[in-house]
């Protein structure tokens, strides 16, 4: 037997507490069999099964199913065996994300300044301006800091000029238009604002003829969700524009 969890989630018998008779029944019962077995349709199975294993690649990422919430440590059954019959990794039953240390969130917050006054640092560069400044840190942790907050170094790269043969180019609506009235070409940017921990994300829609800000979102994490809603709201009070513009 199954029970539905949220939209055509189903999450075997034994997760609530009545002991499958064997593994073949609770597999006939899961996620292994496909969207028959659990009765729903393929798109909700679909759905299902990609909520799972990517929560099993980051988990609580996603609000909705959460990873830790499927097994039952109370049950006679070990989570080796949960884990093992619901079909994802030991370890996402385990895992807790850890926080970023003081330490180096002051770290990146000066590797932020000092990105912005030399862009075109890498890092080793940024690691002896670090070390001037009394600083000691390694080439390497300064190159996992600036990943993570999605920064690099800005330079001339060879073969920029050169177009891939299966990339599409899409026409720039803007070529030669007259922008001359409201609600003829709204834009959307997104940018960063570094804080005394971490950074802010602003997201704004403008409309370029009268430079207005129709819509923003203020947030801590880069999503689209905060664009999206931005865009909503903006749509809402103002109308459809022409052309939507982002970078």
């Amino acid at each position: 037997m199954t029970r539905q969890v949220g939209p055509g989630l189903a999450k075997p018998e034994f997760l609530y507490g009545h002991q499958a008779r064997s593994e073949n029944e609770v597999r006939v019962s899961g996620f292994h069999r496909g969207p028959q077995r659990i009765g729903c349709n393929k798109a909700a199975y679909k759905t299902a099964t990609h909520s799972v294993e990517s929560n099993a690649r980051n988990p609580g990422a996603n609000g909705d199913v959460h990873i830790k919430e499927m097994f039952d440590r109370a049950h006679p059954s070990p989570v080796a065996r949960q884990v093992r019959l619901v079909g994802i990794k030991r370890s996402s039953a385990y895992y807790a994300p850890s926080l970023v240390s003081a330490a180096d969130l002051a770290l990146m917050r000066r590797i932020d300044e000092l990105h912005l006054e030399h862009p075109f640092a890498g890092a080793r560069m940024l690691m002896r301006l670090l070390k001037r400044e009394g600083i000691v840190v390694g080439r390497k942790h300064v190159g996992t800091l600036m990943r993570k907050m999605g920064i690099e170094a800005l330079y001339r790269k060879p073969n920029l000029s050169r177009k891939h043969l299966a990339h599409k180019i899409w026409p720039y609506l803007l070529r030669d238009r007259k922008i001359e009235r409201s609600n003829q070409v709204f834009a959307l940017d997104t940018t960063y604002v570094p804080m005394a921990q971490g950074f802010v994300y602003p997201t704004a829609v403008i409309d370029w003829a009268s430079r207005r800000v129709l819509a923003y979102r203020v947030a801590i994490t880069m999503e689209a969700k905060h664009a999206v809603a931005a865009l909503e709201e903006a749509f809402t009070k103002y109308g459809l524009p022409e052309i939507v513009n982002t970078d």
